[in-house]
């Protein structure tokens, strides 16, 4: 019925499920209480409904039930703003829980997370794109990328942004530092791209309000976007790549697919484009796998990690 009235592609969000949901709908968690537990039990949740089928799932940001505090509230923004349906949301017999009622602490640390969120909306859509042909997972818990890892099996407060990216946040109050589980391989830090070397153990790192925990791994070619004021305006903006390389001579590869964001069946009317990114022996290929949408956006920053040195020159061709 949406689809005949509005002619563009509905979004609906319940609160209650059934098997075929998430053929048709997104989910958000109901009215959890605004408090550390349930801020930290909302991982199991979105990872579990992922589980379901239901990719786009999502708990209230400070909570529903109850007051939030201005600590719990910064902290529930640095985590919420990686739920794949990312809301603030309470119930009005509640204090004003949206940033600015809270001050300028709960400000920086929300503004800081959404802008994080915002340079990978394009990443996280490619997500939901490989979901809905391939089947599988957008959030993931860290073993479904390092099966052989047993103790991946046991993290509940960390998760995947699909292959490339780690979410490590900080779930009590007055925490300085978060005891983070890196499989092996290499990560960078997103604020600043500090290079961390993974061996299988914890590492503790501090917990900033200036940028959430968000991780990036080798091997991983990320489309980016400088965050505007809202995600359509972002998702008009030209794209850097980011390439997360392990060391000069190892491989990488990532994909993009964009299309209009509101249209009907544009996969079966291939009205969009996808693009196929590879590093190997030294050489990125960008590919057009298919070309059915009109845009005027253009990579303009290619920006590597994982270089020992300097490089001495580049081609294009």
């Amino acid at each position: 019925a949406l689809k005949k009235t509005l002619q563009k592609r509905p979004f609906i969000i319940s609160r209650a499920t059934a098997p075929g949901h998430g053929h048709w709908a997104y989910h958000w968690s109901g009215d959890i209480v605004s408090d550390w537990s349930s801020m930290s039990w909302s991982i199991s949740s979105i990872l579990n409904f992922n589980l379901f089928g239901i990719p786009m799932v999502g708990a209230d940001i400070c909570g529903f039930n109850g007051n939030t505090t201005e600590e719990l509230c910064a902290r529930w923004h640095q985590l919420g703003a990686f739920y794949s349906f990312s809301r603030n949301h309470n119930s009005d017999d509640a204090i004003d829980q949206d940033p600015a009622a809270l001050g300028p602490h709960v400000v920086e640390a929300a503004k800081n997370a959404l802008r994080v969120r915002y340079a990978h909306l394009a990443y996280l859509y490619t997500l939901f794109y490989n979901v809905h042909i391939n089947g599988g997972t957008v959030l993931r818990p860290l073993f479904f990328e390092f099966s052989d890892d047993e103790n991946a099996y046991k993290i509940d407060s960390q998760f995947m942004w699909g292959k490339s990216m780690m979410i490590a946040p900080a779930l009590s109050p007055n925490q300085k530092k978060v005891d983070i589980y890196f499989p092996k391989g290499t990560w960078f830090f997103v604020g600043d791209y500090e290079r961390i070397e993974g061996k299988a153990e914890f590492m503790s790192m501090p917990a900033l309000f200036t940028y959430p925990n968000v991780y990036y791994r080798s091997g991983s070619i990320i489309p980016i976007q400088k965050p505007n004021i809202t995600s359509e305006s972002t998702r008009q903006g030209p794209f850097s790549l980011l390439v997360v390389l392990e060391n000069e001579l190892s491989d990488a590869n990532g994909l993009l697919y964009l299309d209009a964001g509101d249209g009907l069946d544009t996969d079966q009317l291939k009205q969009f484009n996808l693009y196929d990114f590879t590093v190997k022996d030294q050489n990125l290929n960008i590919e057009s796998k298919h070309l059915g949408y009109k845009t005027n956006q253009i990579v303009e920053e290619i920006i590597i990690l994982g270089f020992y040195q300097q490089p001495k020159s580049f081609d294009i061709h």
